[in-house]
C-alpha cells in the first residue's frame, strides 16, 4: 500500500507492507461472496473456490512497489454462510526487505 495514501496507518508508514496473500475458502458461500479484483488486466474478476481451496497472489511487484492490480475486496454473499481466512506476509522495508 502506498503510505501517502494511508497517512493514519502506522504499520504503512513505517515501512511495513503486504508481500502476498493466502485466502483460504474454509466455507464458500452458496451464491455470491467470491472474491472480487476490481483492477485485474483481464477486467473485473472473481475468484470463487470450492470448499477447502485456497488462492495465493502477490500485493507487490519484484521492485517492492504495490501491484494496483491485487487490490481486491469481498463480494456480497447473496444465499449461505461464507467463512474465510488469510494469511498475509508482511515485508519490512527497514530491515532492507524480507518476510516477517
Amino acid at each position: 500500500m502506498e503510505p501517502f495514501y494511508f497517512p493514519d496507518q502506522r504499520n504503512i508508514q513505517k515501512g511495513y507492507n503486504r508481500f502476498a496473500t493466502i485466502l483460504f475458502y474454509i466455507h464458500p458461500a452458496e451464491e455470491g461472496g467470491g472474491t472480487g479484483f476490481p483492477l485485474a488486466k483481464e477486467g473485473n474478476l472473481e475468484v470463487r473456490l470450492p470448499k477447502g481451496s485456497a488462492v495465493l497472489f502477490y500485493n507487490m511487484l519484484e521492485d517492492g512497489n504495490l501491484d494496483y492490480y491485487s487490490q481486491h475486496a469481498g463480494l456480497p454473499v447473496k444465499s449461505g454462510i461464507k467463512y474465510a481466512s488469510k494469511f498475509c506476509g508482511i515485508w519490512d522495508t527497514n530491515s532492507g526487505g524480507g518476510i516477517t
